[in-house]
């Protein structure tokens, strides 16, 4: 625990403004390469600072007076506007210290959580900024195999040029807030604030890992070509990606990876290329999934009884995937507002592609986190000290499903 004395020592030698981003570099708090706020490196926990110590270093003994609208004659007035309170210029910078730190602290908390381990949301779809509500992807189709011979003095061939485009799902916000009351930094219950701070992370993942797997495992279905809608995963048509085979041993990843040499372009007709690195199975499959994948030789022939010709040789498909599995990808398949598959078919689905050239994340802006002081009416009312605001913007949109394979209960 890092004692209140050392907060006011280093608060009075780095002032307000330094100490606010020492604190915020030391909790690790930073930019990723999107300019969304993520965490790398802390030095320090949130749970290593009292709320209240923070409140008796950085703003004084008289903290709890001072720590929200002044009071004159019954009415609330803004501080500054305030003479009679004879709280001197200092004391607004050590209240915005004092917010910004602690903000520091719940940001953190909502961030780690947001962004645990356990998701595997950002690992199945990439992340592609917009500032449209919904994108309209262009491209051009494929030409074709049009070249021809040609003889001295004929003219080129002209490329005719199609129109393609695919029409992403309109973004959409989720938030959450936490509310730091005055009781709770008078009765110092830092760990109380803290562990709401990292719920609120855990929930907003979650509605994010949800809505990516809902369009992964394609219980959601948004793939929207040339202005036509398809389910992502089909038997026939355009593209066949799904098929009834269950994940036994290597030769049923064979008959996967057979779907993809079969695709093509709907233009065209002409053989796509998918290069499917990405293996994605319930959690009752993981230890199937792993022994697949991680063996270090088969055998075939006669290996029942141990008599008759045996051929052992390489596993063919040894540590050529990323193995990937999520209970939550299980609940959604048996949720009644989701899959609403029985739990034993469910955990027959099994998935193999290139998800993050099959699926994005349409991102208006990534998770922030941001602090407000209440108005004088709302923090009359419930007796805040600050509020701490976090919400995201996007939708999970499929881009091409030619890209993954899908293997279902037969």
């Amino acid at each position: 625990m890092i004692r209140g004395a050392s907060i006011h020592r280093l608060y009075e030698s780095d002032g307000p403004q330094a100490f606010v981003s020492r604190t915020r570099e030391l909790l690790g708090l930073t930019r990723d390469r999107f300019g969304r706020p993520t965490v790398t490196e802390p030095q320090l926990q949130p749970e290593e600072f009292s709320l209240r110590d923070l409140a008796e270093s950085i703003i004084g003994p008289d903290w709890h007076e001072v720590l929200g609208p002044a009071r004159t004659n019954g009415f609330s007035q803004p501080l500054l506007e305030d003479a009679s309170t004879g709280i001197p210029p200092s004391a607004f910078n050590n209240i915005s210290a004092w917010n910004a730190t602690v903000g520091g602290l719940i940001e953190v908390k909502i961030l780690e959580a947001y962004r645990r381990p356990g998701f595997i949301a950002d690992r199945l779809v990439r992340t592609i900024p917009t500032r449209q509500r919904s994108e309209k992807l262009p491209g051009i189709a494929d030409i074709g195999d049009k070249a021809e011979e040609m003889k001295p003095g004929d003219p080129h061939p002209r490329a005719q040029f199609e129109e393609r485009f695919v029409t992403t799902p309109e973004t959409k916000k989720h938030g959450l807030a936490v509310d730091v009351t005055r009781e709770a930094v008078h009765f110092d219950l830092t760990n109380q604030v803290l562990s709401r701070a990292e719920r609120v992370g855990d929930w907003l993942g979650m509605r994010k890992e949800k809505r990516v797997l809902d369009v992964v495992l394609g219980i959601t279905n948004t793939y929207s070509y040339r202005g036509t809608s398809y389910n992502t995963y089909r038997t026939s048509g355009e593209w066949i990606n799904e098929h009834t085979t269950a994940l036994v041993d290597w030769e049923d990843i064979d008959a996967a990876l057979q779907f993809f040499s079969a695709m093509t372009d709907q233009e065209t007709g002409e053989r796509v290329l998918v290069n499917p690195n990405q293996l994605l199975v319930m959690p009752a499959q993981l230890m199937t999934a792993r022994r697949i994948i991680n063996a270090t030789e088969i055998r075939t022939g006669d290996i029942t009884t141990g008599t008759g010709t045996q051929t052992i040789s390489a596993n063919p498909v040894a540590g050529a995937f990323e193995i990937l599995s999520s209970p939550i990808a299980l609940q959604r398949l048996t949720d009644t507002d989701g899959g609403n598959v029985s739990e034993v078919d469910a955990n027959k689905y099994w998935f193999l592609g290139d998800f993050q050239r099959a699926f994005a994340y349409m991102e208006n802006w990534g998770m922030q986190v941001r602090r407000a002081d209440p108005n004088d009416y709302t923090m009359l009312d419930h007796d805040l000290a600050f509020s701490v605001f976090a919400n995201e913007m996007g939708t999970p949109a499929v881009l091409e499903p030619r890209e993954v394979v899908r293997g279902v209960a037969s």
